[in-house]
């Protein structure tokens, strides 16, 4: 999964929401600018961090299906061994 603009998807949303209250409640426009520049640093910082912990997360379900996988192989691999085999020990104790 793609999580390269999460950061910038919560950035923004906050900056969205800060630019409405700013509106609502009539926020002096330097005020206004510099209060806005905080928002979107700090949810910024707060979006890569939700990015990193999605990054971990994913990785570990991608690294436990892959292992599910190789796992589920394994056995198909060995009960076709097995068939193989009986079929060969069958064939032999008929003649």
């Amino acid at each position: 999964m793609k999580t390269n603009y999460v950061s910038a998807i919560v950035m923004l949303l906050a900056g969205g929401v800060y630019c409405l209250l700013g509106i609502y409640y009539q926020i002096p426009l330097m005020d206004f600018m510099v209060q806005l520049l905080m928002v979107l640093l700090i949810f910024w910082i707060i979006g890569g961090i939700i990015r990193m912990v999605l990054d971990k997360f994913m990785g570990e379900i991608e690294s436990e299906e892959s292992e599910d996988a190789d796992s589920e192989e394994k056995e198909d691999e060995e009960s076709e061994n097995t068939e193989s085999e009986e079929k060969e020990e069958g064939s032999e104790s008929e003649e």
